[in-house]
């Protein structure tokens, strides 16, 4: 007997199987669904949106450590879309029967098929390069077995796949760095490979002072510590399953979440100085952008340039890649920022300024020199004022803005710094300078 399973085909030509199996579907007993079948004639055109707008450029197939481009991942997958299974009972007791739950239903389906961990990791030796993965570029040739990063990227994806993955995507292998534009579009896109065994060693955990392992931690939903030998960070007491953004039901997570687990998230936060709701939640546009410099400022990267690539999806901003330019990168991610909707915390800055603009920082340590005390102060300034709001601007010339001047000053002098602070109680703020840059006296300002 025919279940209450609706069976999506999408044949060559035509719909003539979905009408077929609505009929059948009326022959049982079930009510005729004309939304099923309008949604099931679009879940292809879904299917190849999201293949070739969301997943990255390449990806390892798990079953046999196989790198596959977006166009080879189409070809692999569609079957299994096409023969894909709605159990209407279900989705009508849990969504209701509309159009769009039915679609967001297949959608969710979709991405369950597609499914991909990230392994976020520091290089070491041995690691799999691009052109040593890719058969179809360079053609079939044994697997670099052997390598140190190779049976780490094998022992990833093993657990990766533990977790209900079918691919997985790794930042040595999955981009093609002879290609700018690839390169330029893997920039702004999880497992992590840190090698602490317990919490109590993340403080010297070289992992969390990376610059591009800033982004991997505040980008996912969903993230899982492990240590050495693949065993996971988090005490088996702790784990916690589920997603941080959860409706629950169709959409929740059945394996071990750290971004869920209150014990994780407090080591984390205890760590990094991030706040577990940022943790949690993080959006481009939910943090100030001195926060997120600050944030930035105890990071290092291997090349200059990548100070600022590593911020580009934590900014949610895009300019050219060009390796080789130093610290002008930086320069030029500043000059982006500036040009988003208004930020005035984009100036809370303190230190040596660029040597492209004496208005912008040289770089995000600039704001890490700024006195803790005034982060709970600036997180209350609003940061999301409509675009073009004239209250600065920056041009080729340097930054016209509009400013209050008040009395300040010194509170303390330590080493080559000083803090200035307002000279009345009607006005608080606390700044740390550079002695050869600020000073001021009862009657102006100068720099």
């Amino acid at each position: 007997m025919w279940k209450n399973a609706f069976k999506i085909e999408i044949p060559d030509s035509g719909n003539n199987h979905i009408t077929a199996n609505a009929e059948k579907a009326e022959k049982h007993g079930m009510r005729r669904w004309d939304p099923i079948i309008r949604t099931a004639t679009s879940s292809m055109p879904y299917f190849e949106r999201y293949v070739f707008n969301d997943l990255p450029s390449y990806l390892i197939r798990i079953r046999d450590m196989k790198l596959l481009s977006r166009n080879e991942i189409s070809e692999d997958s569609r079957r299994l879309v096409e023969s894909m299974e709605v159990d209407l009972e279900a989705i009508k007791k849990t969504w209701g029967e509309t159009t769009k739950r039915l679609k967001d239903w297949c959608k969710w389906r979709i991405q369950v098929l597609l499914r991909y961990a990230i392994l976020s990791h520091r290089w070491g030796i041995g690691e799999p390069a691009f052109y040593e993965m890719s058969s179809k570029r360079y053609g079939d040739k044994p697997k670099p077995i052997g390598l140190a990063g190779f049976e780490k990227l094998v022992r990833f994806c093993k657990v990766a796949e533990t977790y209900g993955c079918a691919y997985a995507w790794s930042d040595t292998c999955c981009i093609n760095k002879e290609s700018s534009a690839e390169l330029e579009e893997a920039i702004p896109f999880h497992v992590s490979d840190a090698k602490s065994s317990t919490v109590e060693d993340f403080p010297k955990e070289p992992w969390f002072t990376r610059g591009w392992t800033l982004q991997e931690l505040l980008a996912p939903r969903r993230l899982r510590f492990f240590g050495k030998n693949w065993k996971p960070v988090c005490p088996k007491k702790e784990q916690q399953s589920g997603d941080t953004k959860s409706n629950g039901g169709i959409h929740s997570f059945r394996y071990p979440n750290d971004k869920v687990s209150d014990f994780m998230l407090k080591a984390i936060s205890q760590v990094t100085d991030i706040r577990v709701t940022d943790l949690q939640g993080f959006s481009p546009w939910s943090v100030a952008v001195c926060e997120k410099m600050r944030w930035a400022s105890k990071r290092k990267t291997t090349r200059v340039e990548d100070v600022a690539y590593s911020l580009l999806g934590i900014f949610d901003v895009s300019m050219p890649i060009a390796y080789g330019e130093g610290e002008r990168a930086f320069h030029r991610l500043m000059e982006a920022i500036a040009q988003k909707p208004y930020d005035p915390t984009l100036f809370a800055w303190a230190g040596y300024s660029s040597s492209y603009s004496k208005a912008l920082p040289s770089s995000p340590e600039c704001y890490g020199r700024l006195d803790p005390g005034m982060a709970p102060r600036l997180r209350g300034i609003p940061h999301s004022i409509q675009a073009g709001y004239p209250f600065y601007l920056v041009t080729n010339i340097g930054l016209e803005a509009k400013l209050l001047v008040i009395p300040g000053k010194y509170v303390r002098v330590e080493g080559d710094s000083y803090t200035v602070a307002p000279a009345d109680k009607a006005h608080t703020g606390i700044i740390k300078c550079p002695v050869t840059y600020v000073w001021i006296t009862k009657k102006e300002v100068s720099t």
